[in-house]
């Protein structure tokens, strides 16, 4: 029941390195049809808006591109940058055990200092040389959504007697609509963005990484099915995104139902290996 490495014999080189996973390719889908959606529904607006809201959209999209643009570049420094190379991101962090301790990562099959998790989303590890991209990342994308999400509630709230005015009664439903649409999207973006930042400021307040915080909730599980003592304890419950395959959330998560996602179990088998030095 675990997933092997997808890893080819010289180990992954970069997040756009085939195969994709699935929560790559739907991160893709869904900030390209996100984006699509809100600058269609902006483009409309702006046709037949009055000039007072026109110019305070145009400010929030010129912020919207700002922010947009600085993801793009992130991103694509995320998947191309090998981890396991230094960085002058990697210098701006502290020589802490966290950081200067090199783990092995099956994936790119080579040491990785100061590792952190292998991400999905991206299909690239995370650790000392890119984990402040990362966050930044992070950041921008609850940023990001969360104007996409401001503005459109915009369009049919302060604004709707504009769009309204503008709009044919069928043109302003199909506007409507694609707002019901855009906010559906944004709300399960945003949703990811800010419970992985929240779960990242966490950890940084814990003063641990993802596989250490992995390790130590599978030995307390253990601990807690043999009536025995677990050896550390951070007190902070697994987020459901990668609680360990076909266990249940614990209490204060937002699912607190069995979790049957088939990569978790391939993270926590990561994170074990990890414990003991590596494959």
């Amino acid at each position: 029941g675990i997933i092997t490495s997808m890893a080819g014999p010289e180990g992954r080189q970069s997040g756009f390195e085939r195969p994709y996973t699935g929560k790559q390719l739907a991160s893709w889908a869904g900030q390209s049809v996100s984006l699509a959606v809100f600058y269609t529904l902006a483009g409309v607006f702006l046709a037949h808006a009055s000039p007072r809201a026109t110019g305070v959209l145009v400010a929030l999209l010129i912020v919207h591109g700002v922010v947009v643009l600085l993801s793009l570049f992130l991103w694509v420094y995320l998947e191309t940058h090998k981890p396991w190379e230094t960085s002058c991101w990697g210098a701006l962090l502290p020589d802490t055990t966290r950081w200067t301790e090199v783990k092995y990562c099956r994936e790119h099959k080579r040491k990785i200092e100061g590792l952190d998790h292998f991400c999905f989303w991206l299909n690239i590890s995370v650790g000392r040389s890119n984990y402040i991209p990362f966050i930044l990342l992070v950041s921008l994308g609850v940023i990001q959504f969360t104007l996409q999400a401001v503005t459109a509630l915009f369009f049919v709230t302060l604004w709707e007697s504009q769009a309204r005015d503008g709009l044919s009664d069928g043109g302003f439903i199909g506007f409507t609509v694609g707002v019901v649409v855009h906010e559906a999207l944004v709300c399960a973006g945003l949703s990811s963005y800010l419970m992985l930042l929240v779960f990242h400021v966490h950890l940084a307040r814990l003063g641990i990484s993802t596989y250490a915080f992995i390790i130590d909730q599978t030995k307390q599980q253990r601990a807690k099915r043999t009536g025995t003592t677990p050896s550390r304890n951070t007190g902070a419950p697994l987020p459901p995104a990668i609680h360990p395959r076909g266990k249940t959330a614990p209490p204060g998560t937002s699912h607190p139902t069995p979790l049957p996602d088939p990569e978790a179990g391939a993270v926590t088998s990561s994170a074990l290996e990890l414990e003991q030095g590596g494959v």
